[in-house]
């Protein structure tokens, strides 16, 4: 048949018909501005529901995982796992399918997806198994929201590509996409923990985004249908397109290796950065997200032609203006500031700053250079001195650090891109990189390291990623340069030979002098009877590199190589907060460690003190003292609580049965008597290793040498024990200062009281240093109405390792009890202040944190 004469045969069409042909064909052309918003709005919605999902499904897993700090990262390294999914599955159907059934399979793939709908957690994954359960964990993601996730993640790099074949004149280089997606993900991270959780619970929320997915899907078809109108289905594989004279040369493996370093660094560093805060606030989304939306607010800065500069300068500022400010008036000079006056005095520094950005000599790269240098020295020189009082200004350091280390990054990166038509290819190794990040700082590193040493590695490691950081090229002159030495005749000849033999040998140099000095100055100090107190050799030697640092700032291979060596000295050498022995878990980190006079035995978790015991009197000489000491002194609300509840069970002639959520140090059983049943619940089989042995802690070995322990979340295993069988409970289950969300809400004292005998007790351990969660229970109150509650106080205690201060909230169904509790020295009633009670469907962190502020 002959083709030019078919449109003759076919019949005329109306005047109506040609007006519409003709308005469609107006709206489709290539160069359409609704072509641009079509791609523009299906990537918006894309990214937004692709980092709404990421908060959202962690929270629903938090209350399996015991609220672990980790579960963030391990989801971290989820997400970025199943990103670089998307990217290949994009990758692939760009260059190996027509685009006309490229986005018939993708189109698939979301229908496929939608089978999975709404998110929850799968039948069958509702309890892990002991121990620690990272790739457990993953694959209980991987199950429940893999394939949703694998379809939306594939959007970014596939829609920029069917952009550039609709014959836009934007098309020739989308970039400007991806800039557009990082926003809407940034919008969504930010809605998420300030209007979204506060606003709903996780059912609702999951329906939300059922109906978002719904959405999108429509929104990519209409995408495919804009492509097919403007013709751009009529391209073959992006394989088969034989590149132009004119197209520029394909990446060399070089150039993918260095995609990959620049990606994995950042990267590693959100992770570790992340579990750092998180270890000693709350597992929760309001911190997850916020180092989350600096990591993608870094590429809508600088993932573009003109890379914006001054405002995450000023904003890098007036934060750590603020923040130095506060804690110099706290710690310093011991007044407390106004925050009126502090914001005064941050904007005014903050506007000289940008008057001398403006109108100095500097170029902004040269401003974002020093500023990033000068925020990795400083957070390494603080890190070595993180401490129990310190830890807000050390955070705030890291929070500068690791925002302009990203700008740095993700600017060389850009710098680095390929030309339009390898868009994907260039996605998929920078995901690569994203992935092997996450994979070393969440799942390698825990197993490495028995403390958080990733973190100070990845901050030093951010200087490799300055313009001019030619790793590989320094390895490869190196392994010149040794290869000429051995094959010169004479040394003359080779020094003849080597260009850039003064560079080499004081880049070497500088790294045997810093390695020396790193060995020889705590050589020295114990010569001499040195101390490394609070202001030690790690400090000492971070201040030596930074002048190093900074007097050769202009060679970026020495600053990269000054920096290692302040790491080194940061996570090798003594210092006050870093004595004792150190191990970890999925839970975190435990040390236990000598008190500065010598008399206690220490266990920390994170920076927060979880429990002590005497082993030496004043006079420095060895005692075996078993009374329970910090939070739980003989006086204090929980050991109250036991005598409070024996002396009415001793009344009756019975003997107890007592439930402890949280082992700590084990001092606690201590307070067991004869023919009392203890049971104790445990999440951490570490805790239980370093509490079990006599040479941390003898409160097991001394008072109950064979304890009754269960292994698991507690609100797993308690869950499980008969109803009415309890006299006393005490939930003291934080994981550092994090607070373990999911044992706090009306659902948990719900079964706790089932769990308790008539004129049983429940005793709620809340004290936290940034979290108001006395108003959190008064909220849970009214919904669980069989419970009558108090709030108590430990007026007694000196904050020494002897007897440290809490606050405790006291629950039982006899209102009797309760009127006991309230006669207490310390004891207040519970009141909700302006919050909304908690339960395992809501939970909202920011309430109780604005709450603490305002106190």
């Amino acid at each position: 048949m002959n083709n030019d004469a078919a449109p003759s045969q076919s019949a005329p069409r109306t005047v109506k018909d040609l007006a519409l042909t003709s308005g469609t064909a107006k709206l489709f052309t290539a160069s359409a501005p609704l072509v641009v918003w079509i791609f523009a709005i299906t990537t918006f919605i894309s990214a937004l529901l692709l980092f709404l999902i990421q908060p959202m499904f962690a929270k629903m897993v938090l209350p399996i995982l015991g609220g672990a700090p980790s579960v963030w990262a391990v989801a971290l390294c989820f997400f970025q796992g199943a990103l670089l999914a998307g990217y290949c599955y994009a990758h692939y159907i760009n260059r190996h399918l027509a685009t006309r059934y490229a986005g018939f399979v993708h189109l698939g793939v979301f229908a496929l997806a939608m089978l999975t709908l709404p998110i929850g957690l799968p039948a069958g994954w509702r309890e892990p198994p002991p121990g620690d359960p990272y790739l457990w964990q993953l694959g209980l993601f991987t199950v429940a929201i893999g394939l949703p996730f694998l379809a939306i993640s594939a959007n970014a790099p596939l829609l920029q590509a069917w952009f550039a074949r609709t014959g836009h004149p934007q098309g020739r280089d989308p970039y400007f996409l991806y800039a557009a997606s990082n926003l809407g993900s940034f919008i969504a991270l930010l809605g998420y923990p300030f209007v979204l959780e506060p606003a709903f619970g996780l059912t609702a929320l999951s329906q939300i985004w059922t109906v978002g997915f719904v959405v999108l899907a429509l929104a990519i078809a209409i995408c495919f249908f804009t492509l097919y109108q403007v013709g751009g289905t009529d391209n073959e594989p992006a394989a088969a397109l034989e590149p132009n004279a004119t197209d520029a040369a394909p990446p060399t493996w070089r150039d993918r290796l260095v995609w990959i370093g620049l990606a994995l660094v950042p990267s590693a560093l959100l992770v570790a950065y992340t579990t750092h805060i998180a270890t000693d606030v709350a597992s929760a989304p309001l911190i997850w997200v916020l180092p989350l939306s600096l990591y993608l607010l870094t590429f809508v800065f600088v993932f573009r032609d003109r890379p914006i500069v001054l405002a995450p300068l000023a904003i890098t500022v007036a934060v750590a203006t603020f923040l130095f400010l506060r804690w110099f008036g706290a710690v310093v000079l011991h007044v407390y500031l106004p925050t009126p006056v502090l914001l005064v005095a941050a904007g005014g520094i903050t506007a000289a700053f940008v008057w001398v950005y403006l109108y100095g000599s500097m170029a902004p790269r040269v401003w974002l250079l020093w500023g990033q240098l000068a925020a990795v020295v400083v957070a390494l020189l603080l890190l070595s001195q993180t401490r129990h009082d310190t830890w807000i200004t050390t955070a705030a350091t890291g929070v500068a650090a690791f925002f302009l280390s990203g700008l740095v990054a993700h600017r060389t990166l850009y710098e680095a891109r390929p030309a339009a038509r390898y868009l994907t290819q260039f996605y998929l190794f920078m995901s690569l990189g994203g992935v092997l990040g996450g994979l070393f700082a969440a799942l390698i590193a825990p197993k490495l390291f028995s403390e958080v040493l990733e973190y100070p590695i990845l901050l030093a490691l951010t200087l490799a990623c300055r313009p001019g950081v030619n790793i590989i090229g320094y390895v490869q002159s190196t392994v010149a340069v040794v290869g000429r030495a051995l094959n010169a005749a004479t040394p003359a000849a080779w020094v003849n030979k080597v260009a850039d033999r003064t560079e080499l040998l004081r880049f070497w140099v500088l790294v045997a002098l810093g390695l020396l000095a790193l060995y020889w100055v705590p050589a020295i100090g114990q010569r001499n009877g040195w101390t490394f107190n609070d202001y030690g050799a790690a400090a000492a030697l971070a201040l030596a590199f930074a002048i190093v640092v900074a007097l050769v700032w202009r060679y970026p291979a020495r600053q990269l190589v000054a920096g290692l060596l302040m790491c080194l000295a940061v996570v090798a050498l003594p210092s006050s907060v870093k004595r004792g022995d150190a191990q970890r878990s999925y839970f975190g980190v435990y040390r236990v460690s000598e008190s500065n006079d010598g008399q206690f035995h220490v266990l920390t978790h994170g920076t927060t003190l979880h429990g002590a015991q005497r082993v030496r009197d004043p006079s420095g000489q060895p005692v075996l003292n078993t009374t329970p000491t910090t939070y739980y002194h003989p006086k204090s609300p929980m050991a109250k609580s036991v005598e409070i509840v024996r002396s009415r069970l001793e009344a009756k002639g019975e003997k107890g049965r007592y439930g402890i959520v949280g082992l700590g140090t084990g001092s606690l059983i201590c307070y067991a008597k004869e023919g009392e049943r203890w049971r104790i619940f445990e999440i951490d089989p570490t805790v239980v290793q370093i509490s079990s042995n006599p040479r941390n802690f003898s409160f097991i070995a001394n008072c109950q040498p064979n304890p009754d322990i269960v292994i698991g979340d507690a609100r797993l295993t308690l869950a499980k024990e008969p109803p009415g069988s309890y006299d006393l409970i005490i939930v003291d289950a934080f994981s550092s200062d994090a607070i373990p969300v999911h044992m706090l809400t009306a659902d948990a004292m719900r079964m706790y009281a089932n769990k308790l005998k008539p004129e049983g007790v429940v005793v709620l351990h809340i004290s936290n240093r940034y979290l108001d969660l006395d108003s959190v229970l008064g909220a849970n109150q009214p919904l669980v109405p069989e419970l009558h509650g108090v709030l108590v106080s430990d007026d007694e205690a000196d904050g020494s390792y002897a007897s440290t201060t809490s606050t405790v909230g006291v629950f039982s169904k006899s209102p009797t009890m309760i009127k006991e509790f309230s006669a207490l020295p310390g004891a207040t009633p519970l009141t909700p202040g302006r919050m909304r009670g908690w339960t395992d469907d809501y939970s909202d962190i920011l309430a109780p944190f604005l709450s603490r502020l305002r106190q």
